[in-house]
């Protein structure tokens, strides 16, 4: 939508690249900040195996929690007690 044409707009201008070009796996093999990947397994939107993909590839820290019967953007919903306890681990081991 509108939205997707003006961030990625503002990325080529500002950043210097392009949202369609780019790729996460790639990102993820140089990244060095810790991530918590979350996927609801009923997405409609994005593969779940995107999210497999990129979470194989990162290098750095990570927690990875796949949600069963979540849709896009619904997983924190769904398992909101594990999804905070993941959060704060991963910062928690991260930062020493």
């Amino acid at each position: 939508g509108a939205l997707t044409l003006a961030i990625g707009l503002w990325a080529k201008l500002l950043a210097r690249y392009s949202l369609w070009e780019m790729s996460i796996p790639e990102i993820m093999e140089t990244n060095t900040i810790p991530v918590f990947f979350i996927h609801g397994k009923a997405d409609s939107l994005v593969p779940v195996e995107m999210t497999e993909k990129a979470a194989v590839a990162c290098r750095a820290p990570k927690q990875v929690l796949f949600v069963d019967g979540a849709e896009h953007g619904t997983g924190y919903l769904m398992e909101n007690e594990i999804y905070r306890n993941m959060h704060c681990d991963i910062w928690r081991n991260s930062v020493r």
